[in-house]
């Protein structure tokens, strides 16, 4: 009678202790999704404001640019100009929020094509960006480690705009898709996402003297992700997991300009409210945090970059572009 128990009690164990294994693989897919799309999402805002803001392009082309201002009347012409551009982006990720924790990075490639009119101050533009991610996903409640990568892209039209008291307006949304792998030590699975980002903002640059500056921004925003059902290696069957991200942020950030280097630091109130759907444990955010930043602007001819530290609450981000511009 104690063996008959004894080999109930260790079944019932493996039975729960498979089922969490299991749960975890749902989570492990979202949060990795979640992650690639966030990223994009960064990259593409800050894309839409660098004609305004003078944050640099990497590998820029200009197509027509304006070489002269016409004077004839009526000819606007020489005030257009279309460009397009491809900024490399690393993104560090350390998410220590609870319950699944996230660590590695994302790589990003935005290419861009934008039409911007010097006398109507207004940028309108298309963005490709190109994402790979290579994360490590934990849950907190368990020891084992899921290996999930991911290719992906998004296409963001954005639209950006001037008021006449110097105020930046700019819109942008954007939709795609991700193909993923997940490998742990039971299972593994190649789950697809879809997602889409929907964003507006405000912002204001005001001179402090003539070497610095200090810049005011407000964003709303909301992001979607949606994990289609998939089936594991082991023959368990996934159903569909969704996250909904609506966030309101404000930003302040003070800027010294010198002759290449142009270090800056800033804080922002981050308002998040954030929903899932789907079996096994979910990606989390917390509900209110504040982000500190700095970070550095460098240029030196054809040389540009930037380099930016941000932490916040259980989060550590680290992004970084270099390259050249023509």
């Amino acid at each position: 009678m104690r063996l008959l128990k004894n080999f109930y009690t260790v079944s019932f164990f493996l039975l729960i202790t498979g089922s969490q294994v299991v749960a975890a693989e749902k989570g492990d897919s979202s949060a990795a999704a979640k992650t690639a799309t966030i990223a994009a999402k960064s990259v593409v805002q800050n894309y839409a404001l660098s004609s305004f803001t003078n944050s640099g392009l990497l590998f820029r082309y200009r197509l027509g640019a304006v070489s002269g201002r016409s004077l004839a009347a009526g000819d606007d012409s020489e005030f257009v100009s279309t460009t397009f551009s491809m900024t490399p982006t690393y993104s560090s990720i350390n998410n220590s929020v609870r319950p699944i924790f996230v660590n590695g990075g994302v790589t990003l490639v935005i290419l861009g094509l934008e039409r911007f009119d010097e006398l109507e101050l207004k940028a309108t533009g298309i963005t490709l960006t190109i994402d790979k991610t290579a994360v490590d996903v934990s849950e907190a409640s368990t020891s084992g480690i899921t290996e999930a990568t991911g290719n992906g892209y998004t296409l963001a039209p954005y639209h950006v705009f001037e008021l006449p008291d110097g105020h930046l307006i700019d819109v942008s949304a954007g939709i795609g898709k991700n193909k993923l792998l997940t490998v742990s030590s039971t299972a593994s699975a190649r789950p697809s996402a879809d997602r889409a980002f929907v964003s507006i903002g405000g912002s204001k640059i005001v001179a402090l003297g003539q070497a610095s500056q200090i810049q005011y921004k407000g964003t709303l925003s909301y992001s979607m992700d949606d994990v289609n059902a998939y089936i594991q290696s082991d023959g368990t069957a996934v159903a569909k997991s969704s996250t909904r991200l609506r966030q309101i942020s404000v930003a302040t950030i003070f800027t010294k300009r010198m002759e290449q280097l142009s270090p800056f630091i800033g804080v922002a109130l981050n308002h998040n409210q954030l929903t899932t759907s789907g079996d096994g444990v979910q990606p989390r955010e917390h509900e209110n945090t504040a982000v500190l930043s700095m970070g550095l602007n460098f240029s030196k001819e054809k040389l540009y970059g930037n380099i930016t530290y941000m932490k916040e609450r259980d989060k550590r981000n680290v992004q970084l572009y270099l390259g050249l511009r023509y």
